[in-house]
């Protein structure tokens, strides 16, 4: 791929289109030092980091024929065009601009059937053959012919696996992961990959100072046996090369239960009128599409109900309108309180979660790869804020014996992202990654555009025949 890639004058798309690659390749890694010091590119290839392409792989399952599950995998550089949201000047922009045919690029699909319990070393050992392509692209590198006619010799290096909490347990054979959660706390084996978190005396929802998982963070290995992702060159702490997904961990997680806990709390309290829920949960959508209209935030969703919302047993929320929804509660919540003749704390915490949940994705989304340091002390502040405000909002609702505001695992991976940018403010570190490169958005239209090619072929050779699919798609694209 890379090769074609070269020769069909692509290869540039892999740091950004315009830029020299010597410039941008020897900036990038001059930065990912900051992030992964340990990195086994900087003694193999300390003397021409400027021929060192990075790379990330990403693994999801997909639906092919009679809703059988599809493992596809594939790889993509961090380093792409842009974001459509940024609005702040970048030297490296992000891999989120573009069709998903030309950012990532497929490397092979694997049917479900062939990787269950039964069977489950079929995966490693696709895995398997990867790794070793990796590691031989890594020590070996491959010649790259352009169309001018001129050459250049690349190398390749592994900077990270993206993809849901669990394909990470799956590809990297994780004994700490979040289906380790329990109510007992003196049996928990832990379910984070980075920390002890989980484990007996080590809370998991503990982001204050002195909280006990930080002083266990990479001191133990999460693997049950180390997957074949393994043996490809890589930091010194091969968990971190398992990257937490945002996507998941926001906008389908903490911020997407922030989002509908708090319009079930403008239910909870009346504040629209003492009419029958669904007549509520109507009103409140009219005021949210109302406001979407006005500031231009796009709505997917045609209406509010018991059923999105699981109430009143619960109060989760689909990902695809949380930014739109938070945006829409820190107005609501705001124009609200300020009718009120005594303060209310639990509508005020609501308020400030929603305030900077929305100052973090607002920074991440504006910024480029790389977050200058105003950004990231920024983010780490908001990250913080939210946790604190976000705590005090689940206490609130455990005092009333009401199902809002759940303190999941992803509420602890929240952490992790507050203090990975709180400890590079406090380092004045000039720049720092920005996890949007971890986020799986586009890798996941990839993996359904792939999986629609799958239900179009014989599925006794769906494997070739989808892989040959997909190549005559790419080689249709512009």
């Amino acid at each position: 791929m890379l090769r074609v890639l070269a020769l069909h004058g692509k290869l540039p798309a892999l740091w950004g289109g315009n830029q020299s690659a010597v410039e941008v390749l020897a900036k990038f890694w001059r930065r990912f030092r900051q992030l992964h010091p340990s990195h086994a590119i900087y003694t193999y290839h300390k003397n021409r980091l400027h021929q060192v392409l990075p790379l990330m792989l990403h693994a999801d399952e997909g639906e092919t024929l009679k809703k059988a599950g599809l493992m596809v995998i594939s790889w993509q550089s961090p380093v792409g065009a842009g974001i459509s949201t940024q609005t702040e000047p970048t030297d490296m922009p992000l891999n989120y601009v573009g069709s998903s045919f030309k950012t990532r690029f497929l490397i092979s699909v694997l049917l479900k059937r062939l990787y269950t319990k039964q069977v489950k070393e079929s995966l490693d050992s696709l895995m398997s053959i990867i790794a070793t392509d990796l590691k031989q692209l890594f020590e070996q590198g491959l010649r790259l012919d352009f169309p001018d006619g001129k050459h250049q010799h690349y190398y390749v290096a592994w900077v990270g696996l993206k993809g849901d909490w669990p394909i990470q347990q799956k590809l990297g054979h994780l004994q700490r992961h979040f289906s380790r959660l329990t109510t007992n706390e003196q049996v928990g084996v832990g379910i984070c990959h980075l920390c002890e978190a989980g484990r007996p005396g080590v809370p998991l929802h503990d982001f204050s100072e002195h909280a006990a998982w930080r002083t266990t963070f990479l001191r133990t290995s999460p693997f049950e046996t180390m997957g074949p992702l393994a043996d490809v060159p890589q930091t010194a702490s091969p968990e971190m090369m398992l990257r937490y997904d945002p996507f998941h961990t926001l906008h389908k997680g903490c911020f997407a239960e922030l989002a509908g806990s708090g319009l079930v709390m403008i239910i909870d309290y009346g504040i629209l009128g003492d009419d029958s829920v669904p007549k509520q949960l109507n009103s409140l959508y009219q005021l949210l599409q109302e406001f979407c209209t006005r500031t231009k935030h796009p709505l997917h969703m045609d209406g509010l109900t018991r059923n999105l919302l699981n109430f009143p047993r619960d109060s989760s929320y689909p990902a695809a309108d949380t930014t739109a929804v938070l945006a829409f509660l820190e107005e609501f919540f705001r124009n609200h309180l300020a009718t009120l003749a005594n303060p209310d704390p639990y509508l005020e915490s609501a308020h400030d979660a929603c305030v900077n949940a929305n100052i973090f994705l607002r920074t991440l989304y504006r910024n480029g790869l790389w977050l200058p340091l105003q950004a990231t002390t920024e983010v780490a502040q908001s990250g913080y804020n939210f946790l604190r405000c976000y705590a005090e909002c689940a206490q609130h609702a455990y005092n009333q014996g009401k199902t809002r505001y759940k303190l999941q695992p992803k509420y602890h991976t929240m952490i992790h992202f507050a203090d990975f940018y709180g400890t590079a403010a406090r380092s004045r570190q000039r720049f720092t990654w920005n996890i949007l490169a971890d986020g799986c958005q586009m890798d996941e239209d990839l993996v359904g555009k792939v999986a629609t090619l799958s239900r179009a072929v014989n599925v006794r050779s769906v494997h070739t025949d989808t892989v040959s699919r997909y190549l005559l798609k790419l080689w249709e694209e512009p």
